[in-house]
């Protein structure tokens, strides 16, 4: 390839990692690789390269299972919230009150007798995050992580800011899903 070639092809490069950042910032939800490749005109694994520049260059990506996002600057705090729900449907109804008030789901965790404390990324911050994971789940036949421990878990919630943290905790309590706070030992 002669000079010019190069540039050109470093141009390209650059104006694609560019697309793939503005496409990140501007979506709410998690974006599929597919997405991306689909967006930009190039296979999934140029994506998967490209992703790895950016992030090597400073950018805030995240990789979840439902795609890549753009970590969110927040001036909320991280909480674990101790919560109760029995079926799979209540569960998603409670991870849509947090995402629909500003959360954003880090990561569940639950006490599993011997196995002690078992936990899973999740990064779930939009209803599409929440039905994609859903989807996931049900074609591996598998259960969310509470339904192991009969409904008790803690999940990490980013607080949007205090505000919505107040509130999500509010709402989760009128709908019955916060457990009793366990007094420390």
């Amino acid at each position: 390839m002669n000079k010019i070639g190069k540039e050109d092809a470093n141009l390209e490069n650059i104006e694609r990692r560019r697309l793939i950042l503005r496409k990140l910032k501007s979506s709410s939800a998690s974006v599929t690789g597919r997405e991306l490749a689909e967006l930009c005109g190039v296979s999934r694994q140029i994506i998967v390269s490209d992703i790895a520049m950016l992030r090597a260059e400073g950018a805030k990506i995240l990789a979840t299972s439902q795609g890549y996002l753009m970590e969110r600057e927040r001036d909320g705090e991280v909480r674990e919230i101790a919560l109760y729900c029995t079926d799979v449907e209540a569960l998603r109804h409670e991870l849509e009150l947090i995402v629909d008030n500003g959360g954003m789901i880090r990561g569940v965790s639950v006490e599993y007798g011997m196995y002690g404390k078992l936990s899973s990324a999740l990064n779930l911050c939009s209803r599409r995050d929440i039905r994609k994971w859903g989807e996931q789940l049900q074609a591996m036949q598998i259960q969310p992580l509470s339904m192991l421990a009969g409904g008790a878990h803690c999940l990490c919630v980013e607080m949007e800011n205090a505000e919505a943290g107040e509130e999500i905790l509010r709402l989760l309590g009128e709908a019955g899903y916060l457990q009793e706070p366990v007094p420390e030992k």
